[in-house]
């Protein structure tokens, strides 16, 4: 069983990334949910943050793994 090799991302294969600047401001209430469990203070990904992945996961059909979402988030 080969690999698929794939390319990274590049924020022409992206669609849309103009409209998470003017979606941002709309999720930025839910930055702090689930904040209250987190005793460490650790918390590096946020509910907000979380949405807007999946929002670009839904939207884009060339990011198809976890690992394109990440190299996405990047690009953000």
């Amino acid at each position: 069983m080969g690999s698929n090799k794939r390319k990274k991302l590049n924020e022409r294969d992206i669609t849309g990334l103009k409209f998470f600047d003017k979606l941002a401001p709309l999720l930025e209430r839910l930055h702090h949910d689930g904040c209250e469990r987190d005793r460490a203070g650790n918390r590096q990904l946020h509910y907000d943050q979380y949405c807007m992945l999946l929002l670009l996961y839904l939207f884009n059909p060339i990011v198809t793994s976890l690992r394109g979402i990440q190299q996405a988030s990047e690009l953000m």
